[in-house]
């Protein structure tokens, strides 16, 4: 267990640093050179156009009019929806390397808008839209900037969360803390879906909430299969008394499609990006390329470790490549 400490210890900090972290390995593991993808022939599909699309945006503007807020809005959405889009399929050193462009660049590369619901009075718009790129334009785009990124969105997930607060644990309960936590968090738009269990009989007799914090791989895993997921986020969240530094929040997770658990395999696979990073001359501006999954490969089974770094080596090399 790991703790968050001090005024950011909220689930939903916790959710958003997991996610965070997850993203980055998954970026790594999934990042495509920049090279020009219009050479390679890439062509738009149902998978890229899903990926390339922002979902569920939200749009309360207030002017002079109607049809005012509804164009200020509705810009308002479209460059909220190209910055979200960068930050889904880029590294954070990527988004950090993005040029400034104009509103009409980025109108340039999406395919529209699709509104799902709008209302409107005399001044007041409100709306709640989708917003798609062209996957074509935009890694053309990337490439030309020598920005690395995502071609391909990870399966889902099926979300097995337990949180404990004192004697009570918290898995199947619909107004549980944990649930109102993820209900505050934007995981629409992220390379990995994450589904909730419909917590029918049939579910709550196959897990128990000791068994997620086990990590019991086969029965979610078998639990994901059943809502047709390859893989189970397992995550236990568990609130501390408070303390004169404030609350704190233990946690763990684990990957059943990874074999992916804790955080120190997480840091263990940053500081290998970090010593790639370094190599690579990313970091002094004097870019030879940029590091691929086999470096990190290559780095952690020639690394020397020690201690409980050397624990985590086995666990992080099997989170990417999974072994038979």
């Amino acid at each position: 267990m790991l703790a968050y400490n001090g005024n950011e210890a909220t689930i939903e900090g916790y959710i958003l640093s997991f996610l965070k972290n997850i993203a980055c390995f998954f970026i790594l593991s999934t990042i495509v050179s920049g090279v020009s993808h219009a050479q390679q022939g890439l062509r738009s599909s149902d998978a890229l156009d899903s990926l390339f699309t922002i979902r569920s945006i939200k749009i309360n503007e207030i002017a002079k009019s109607a049809s005012v807020a509804r164009r200020v809005g509705l810009a308002k959405a479209e460059e909220y929806a190209f910055d979200r889009l960068m930050k889904k399929i880029l590294s954070a050193e990527g988004v950090a390397a993005l040029p400034e462009i104009s509103i009409q660049d980025k109108q340039n590369m999406m395919r529209g808008i699709e509104i799902v619901s709008e209302r409107r009075s005399n001044r007041h718009y409100i709306a709640e839209v989708n917003i798609g790129c062209e996957p074509p334009e935009v890694s053309q785009w990337l490439a030309d900037q020598n920005i690395p990124h995502v071609l391909g969105a990870g399966t889902g997930l099926l979300v097995l969360h337990v949180h404990q607060e004192g004697l009570l644990n918290y898995l199947w309960e619909v107004d549980g803390p944990h649930l109102k936590a993820w209900s505050q968090i934007d995981f629409i738009n992220r390379l990995r879906s994450y589904r909730f269990p419909k917590g029918e009989l049939r579910d709550r007799t196959k897990v128990s909430y000791q068994q997620v914090i086990n990590h019991a791989i086969n029965p979610t895993a078998s639990m994901a299969r059943d809502y047709k997921l390859d893989g189970a986020l397992l995550m236990v969240t568990k609130q501390l008394p408070p303390s004169q530094t404030g609350t704190s929040i233990e946690y763990s997770y684990y990957l059943t499609d990874m074999k992916l658990g804790g955080e120190g395999v997480i840091s263990l696979l940053v500081a290998g990006l970090d010593h790639l990073y370094s190599e690579f001359g990313v970091f002094d501006k004097t870019q030879r390329g940029w590091p691929m999954i086999q470096d990190l490969l290559a780095w952690l089974r020639t690394a020397k470790l020690k201690g409980r770094a050397a624990m985590w080596q086995a666990s992080a090399e099997i989170g990417i490549f999974p072994r038979s």
